[in-house]
C-alpha cells in the first residue's frame, strides 16, 4: 500500500489532508473506447475499508445559479452571467417537435435565460435534491481521491472559458490530464442504476464532454456518489474518453445557441 495525498477543492478553501494509506484501484477499461467503468470488486474480494471522512467543515460548494453572497462568489457569478455553460449543453443538444426546431423547448428557455442574465437579472435554484448534492459532494470527491490514488485540485470559484459566450466548472482537475464530475442522487434508485449499468445518465453525458472541451483535457470521471450505502457500491466512477467527433458535434450547436441569443438581442 502507498500514501497518497489528496488536495481538494470545491469551489471554496482548500484542504490538504494527511497521506492517507490507500489500495489504488484502477479503472478497467469497457469494450467502448469512449467510456471506461470502474468496477467494484465482487462481494468476496471487497475494497479496504473508506479511511474516517476527512474534515470537510471548510468546503463550500457553489449552487449552479444563485445570488452571489460574497466578493469570491459575486466574481464567479458575473464570469457566469450570460453565458453557457456545461451543466446545461444536454438541454441545447435536443431539437424540437417540428423538422426545422434546432432546440427543444427546455432548450430555448435556458437560452432566454441567458438573455435575462445579460439584462442583470438571475435565477436563484434551491430544494431538498440540490442541498442533498450539496452537503456531500465534497465528500463523494474524497472518496473519488482515495478509491483511485488521483490528486485532485482546483482553484477558488474556478472558471474555464471558452470562447466569449460559453464556459463551464467541473467539480475537480484531476492529475495533469483528467477532470471529475460528481453527483449525489438525492433518490437512491438513481445511484443504483448507475451502478448496475455501468453507463453516464444520458443526461449528464453532454456536461460531462463539455468539461473535456472547456478544460481541454483527455478524460472527465462521472462520479455518482450514495453515502447511505454501506460498503463500496456507495460510490461509481465512469471515465468518459475524450471524443472529438462528439465534440465537434457539441461545438457546432452550441454556436448555433450563441447566434441565437445574440439575434433574439438585437430584438430588445
Amino acid at each position: 500500500m502507498s500514501g497518497v495525498t489528496i488536495n481538494l477543492h470545491v469551489y471554496g478553501d482548500s484542504v490538504t489532508s494527511e497521506p492517507v494509506p490507500v489500495t489504488v484501484i484502477p479503472a478497467e477499461p469497457e469494450e467502448s473506447a469512449e467510456v471506461v467503468s470502474v468496477l467494484c470488486p465482487e462481494a468476496d474480494d471487497p475494497l479496504p475499508a473508506d479511511p474516517e471522512p476527512l474534515d470537510l467543515s471548510q468546503f463550500e460548494v457553489a449552487e449552479e445559479i444563485t445570488a452571489p453572497v460574497n466578493e469570491a462568489e459575486e466574481e464567479w457569478f458575473k464570469k457566469r452571467a450570460g453565458r453557457i455553460t456545461c451543466s446545461r449543453f444536454g438541454d441545447l443538444m435536443s431539437t424540437g417537435r417540428k423538422k426545422d426546431d434546432d432546440f427543444s423547448e427546455t432548450g430555448l428557455k435556458y437560452l432566454r435565460l441567458k438573455i435575462a442574465e445579460r439584462l442583470g437579472s438571475w435565477q436563484t435554484i434551491s430544494g431538498a435534491a440540490l442541498t442533498w448534492g450539496t452537503e456531500n459532494e465534497a465528500e463523494a470527491l474524497a472518496l473519488y481521491g482515495v478509491r483511485t490514488g488521483a490528486v485532485l485540485n482546483s482553484e477558488p470559484y474556478q472558471f474555464f472559458e471558452f470562447g466569449d459566450d460559453i464556459g463551464g466548472t467541473p467539480d475537480a482537475l484531476a492529475d495533469d490530464d483528467g477532470c471529475v464530475e460528481a453527483k449525489c442522487p438525492y433518490n437512491p434508485a438513481v445511484h443504483i442504476n448507475t451502478v448496475l449499468t455501468g453507463k453516464i445518465p444520458a443526461e449528464y453525458e453532454w456536461q460531462v464532454a463539455g468539461h473535456c472541451l472547456v478544460t481541454d483535457r483527455k478524460w472527465c470521471d462521472f462520479v455518482s456518489y450514495d453515502p447511505r450505502i454501506i460498503g463500496p457500491h456507495k460510490l461509481k466512477i465512469i471515465r468518459w474518453e475524450r471524443n472529438d467527433v462528439m465534440l465537434k458535434k457539441l461545438v457546432e450547436k452550441l454556436n448555433l445557441a450563441v447566434e441565437w441569443i445574440e439575434n433574439a438581442m438585437t430584438k430588445l
